[in-house]
């Protein structure tokens, strides 16, 4: 059994009511728990129309919502750090996310998976791939 933090792009799928994220979403749900960073909720709610803000939070708070506490905000700079130099920096969002997952020992469930692969031991699931069971 493993718990996932699903990423700010499965949740907008999810919340936009797309048929595939969310069967893949429920599919998830019979092997474990569904977490959130809230900085995935900080991105959404930079996104969310105001006629629509209580269906936003009404679709965020069944999920089990993780802060962006000391320890995760200094993983997520050695995250960057460790990636600064290279091709494929990471965005804060990417730190914190991945950051949050490991520090939680969750998956992290997302669409983006390519600059996240190579942060070790993070577990990841490529949306994309979610036809079949995860």
């Amino acid at each position: 059994m493993s718990d996932y933090l699903l990423d700010t792009d499965v949740l907008i799928r999810c919340l936009r009511g797309v048929a595939e994220t969310l069967t893949f979403a429920q599919q998830l749900t019979e092997q474990g728990d569904l977490h959130t960073s809230v900085w995935s909720h900080l991105e959404i709610w930079l996104v969310t129309q105001p006629n629509d803000q209580k269906q936003t939070q009404d679709f965020l708070t069944p999920f089990i919502a993780h802060p962006v506490n000391e320890e995760i905000a200094r993983r997520a700079a050695e995250l960057l750090r460790l990636r600064g130099e290279t091709e494929a920096p990471l965005t804060y969002a990417e730190a914190v996310i991945a950051a949050t997952a490991l520090h939680h020992g969750l998956t992290l469930v997302t669409y983006n998976t390519k600059n996240l692969e190579s942060l070790m031991p993070l577990r990841l699931i490529n949306s994309n791939l979610s036809r079949g069971a995860p």
